[in-house]
């Protein structure tokens, strides 16, 4: 990337013009609670000492919309802001989306305006914007290029084909998360 590439944070609320963008860690140690992307059939080498940002504005609009963060008294906040940053420190490709030139991370990154204070968007686009450049554990695209949700070698190995996964999971761009927690209790039921 270049100096003169622009970088968007999709993020909480409230931070301002000149601020620094916390790292997990530092979120964590005032007290923040911090649930990395993991859980069944993807990877997430996130990296608790790194702020991370996208050169993708829409890929950023949409972790600004999906954000949610838990404050030390239970108040839940939803619905991030997006901001135009400044990374500082070594720039590094997210090994989340490695290969796919629209997430970074760098040591910290400095606020340089507020683009939007209170992300909105449907839900679709915000699972669209990010979901195109995700993979699950095997690498494969999580979703093909028409917004279906793509069979995992999980699923494979239980006998689900693409065209059964299709039947289950019709709606284009279902989140990756309610697609599995659906597919998880129809499998106990026994109709899979």
């Amino acid at each position: 990337m270049t100096d003169e590439t622009a970088y968007w944070h999709g993020g909480a609320q409230g931070i301002g013009v000149g601020d620094r963008l916390l790292t997990p860690r530092q979120l964590m140690s005032r007290g923040h609670a911090y649930a990395p992307r993991t859980g069944l059939m993807i990877s997430s080498p996130t990296d608790v000492d790194r702020v991370y940002f996208s050169s993708e504005r829409q890929f950023a609009r949409a972790y600004g919309y999906r954000n949610e963060i838990l404050l030390p008294n239970g108040t839940r906040i939803r619905r991030g802001a997006l901001y135009l940053v400044q990374p500082v420190g070594r720039l590094e490709e997210d090994p989340d989306f490695e290969g796919a030139g629209v997430s970074w991370c760098a040591p910290s990154a400095i606020v340089l305006a507020v683009e939007t204070a209170k992300v909105s968007m449907p839900a679709a686009a915000a699972v669209e914007a990010i979901g195109k450049y995700s993979t699950w554990d095997d690498g494969r695209p999580m979703y093909l290029e028409d917004g279906r949700l793509q069979v995992t070698w999980q699923l494979e190995a239980r006998g689900v084909t693409q065209q059964r996964l299709d039947q289950l999971i019709p709606r284009r761009w279902t989140h990756w998360e309610d697609a599995l927690v659906h597919l998880d209790r129809i499998t106990r039921l026994g109709h899979i």
